[in-house]
């Protein structure tokens, strides 16, 4: 009897190692479930900072958008009023040329590329001048 005793008392040992290593086991596992679930974190926390780069990116070339179409709305300008100041130069020149001797308006027509559209008001009232002397 005490044998089977001995014996049954042995065969609890063995289960309860065998319990031992299957919690070990068991712990092992949850260890590697914990450190894949660590990684899963940090890649969505990486991609969430790609992410919010993105965004600050797009809103970035969004705002350059923003400015430069500010700024071609002001070219816009600079060009319409380029235009009406080149108009009424070419108004007050062919004005000029009517009003001209044959050589001062040969003379004139020399003058034009040279002032192109920045003709001064200096200029302009050299030109009356000349003009109303002549």
């Amino acid at each position: 009897m005490a044998q089977f005793r001995v014996k049954v008392a042995q065969f609890r040992v063995e289960v309860a190692k065998f319990h031992f290593e299957v919690a070990q086991f068991h712990f092992e596992v949850a260890q590697f479930h914990f450190e894949v679930a660590q990684f899963h974190f940090e890649v969505a926390q990486f991609h969430f900072e790609v992410a919010q780069f993105h965004f600050e990116v797009a809103q970035f070339r969004f705002e350059v958008a923003q400015f430069c179409v500010e700024v071609a709305q002001f070219c816009a300008e600079v060009a319409q009023f380029h235009f009406e100041v080149a108009q009424f130069c070419a108004e007050v020149v062919q004005s000029q040329v009517k009003a001209a001797q044959p050589s001062l308006m040969f003379s004139t027509y020399l003058l034009l590329p040279t002032f192109h559209f920045n003709i001064k008001k200096a200029f302009l009232e050299g030109m009356l001048e000349n003009l109303t002397n002549n």
